[in-house]
């Protein structure tokens, strides 16, 4: 899934490339003054702003999917073990109320 995500994701330059590619097209001393200039100069950092917030967002949303992911195996993996001591043991002692649950989500 990770790789399918990666295979669609488009082609984005680094913070790094952006900073580099603005310092130097702004003529590096920044003696200009102009207004535009200044706005163009903000205007690039809130688009490297929001660029890194956008990475940090995918970053969060993939750590989110592979903890749920991780839950849900986790919570099969009990109920096998449950479903095997119950047909080994017997169904003497009820499982469900000495673990607590996992909600589903």
């Amino acid at each position: 899934m990770a790789a399918q995500r990666r295979a669609t994701r488009p082609e984005k330059s680094s913070l790094v490339d952006r900073l580099m590619l603005s310092s130097s097209s702004s003529g590096g001393d920044g003696s200009d003054g102009s207004t535009t200039s200044v706005e163009e100069n903000l205007r690039r950092a809130l688009d490297a702003a929001l660029g890194s917030l956008g990475a940090m967002g995918e970053v969060y949303e993939q750590r989110e999917a592979r903890v749920l992911e991780e839950l849900q195996r986790s919570r099969e993996d009990r109920e096998r073990v449950e479903l095997l001591l119950k047909q080994v043991l017997g169904d003497k002692t009820p499982f469900t109320a000495i673990s607590p649950r996992i909600p589903a989500s």
